[in-house]
């Protein structure tokens, strides 16, 4: 098990055989350190290709690595791995809040999984992230999304990102939110005169080409994942129990939570109350960031001590994997 990396808590790299969803230059988990195969839309040569004006990826490229297997576009992991799983666990950093349907993902990726497989998701905490102007995806969201069956983002999920995020290149300043000295209140995109007409028109462009637009489809906090999760599991859409749960850390923009296969609902559920109560216990209730700077993780070990660093290069929309 790693110590290091709250987001390979509970997996044992070394013996287990892991999928990590597009990792770029910047795995979690190298070909050296396990039975680890990476999944991306997009093959290492297009990755390449695509990246190649992006002034931060260009020094990378040749480190981005050989993706396993490719999602090409209306298909699932699942059916891309095919006959080749199950596998023991799944890394998705930065990718539930690009999910049009989180909901389908999760049941997809349970299908690609062990009966008591592990899916480590990394969520940036939209408190200190471009989305901290956002409303918060509500269950409503989840249950409407899954219903129609998104497989790309809504003209909905469009307009509220392209609207009302503080910057479309990502960048905020996540030490000063933190500390109380940077005030973005009321502050949107900078990048256009009019962000509501530039979000109609990104929804207008997506109708006419079809053409794939990413997004942050989803707005997060610790305090609103739990529930949202739970209801799923209440509702029979999903069968995960919570095993691992980190809340956002002290000048850190995400938070970590490590889903386990558990098909007894009732202990599954229970594990939901145990996250809640975490949260109900910390410091300072939700919203307010100090709270989580003391949090423990839900799980009998210790917590890591060192987050790795925000991966920087990921930004734009080439692809529904990246931040």
């Amino acid at each position: 098990m790693s110590e290091g990396d709250p987001a390979l808590a509970l997996l044992d790299t070394g013996r287990m055989r892991g999928l990590e969803i597009g990792p770029l230059s910047r795995p979690r988990v190298k070909k050296s350190e396990g039975k680890i195969f990476y999944v991306d839309h997009r093959s290492t040569e297009e990755l390449r290709r695509a990246y190649s004006a992006n002034s931060l990826m260009r020094p990378h490229l040749d480190e981005i690595v050989d993706v396993d297997y490719v999602i090409k576009d209306g298909s699932s992991l699942s059916e891309a791995i095919g006959p080749d799983g199950p596998f023991d666990y799944l890394i998705a950093s930065h990718v539930l809040e690009h999910l049009a349907d989180p909901v389908g993902w999760l049941r997809d990726v349970a299908r690609a999984l062990t009966g008591d497989g592990l899916v480590s998701l990394v969520v940036p905490d939209k408190r200190f992230c471009f989305d901290l102007n956002r409303p918060l995806t509500r269950p409503g969201d989840w249950v409407d999304w899954y219903l129609r069956e998104l497989k790309a983002p809504s003209y909905g999920q469009l307009f509220d990102f392209f609207a009302h995020v503080t910057t479309i290149d990502g960048m905020v300043d996540t030490l000063g939110l933190w500390a109380g000295t940077a005030d973005y209140t009321g502050v949107r995109r900078a990048d256009v005169p009019d962000p509501d007409a530039a979000a109609f028109a990104a929804c207008e462009r997506h109708k006419q080409t079809g053409e794939y637009m990413d997004v942050h489809t989803g707005v997060y906090t610790p305090g609103s994942l739990v529930p949202l999760l739970e209801l799923s599991v209440r509702l029979g859409l999903l069968p995960y129990e919570i095993a691992y749960f980190l809340p956002t850390r002290r000048d850190s923009l995400e938070f970590h939570v490590t889903l386990r296969i558990c098909e007894d609902r009732a202990k599954a559920l229970g594990s939901y109350a145990g996250a809640s109560e975490l949260l109900a216990s910390a410091d300072a209730p939700e919203p307010v960031p100090a709270g989580a700077a003391t949090s423990p993780p839900l799980t009998p070990s210790a917590a890591p001590e060192a987050l790795r660093e925000h991966r920087r290069g990921r930004g734009g929309r080439l692809s529904p994997f990246r931040h």
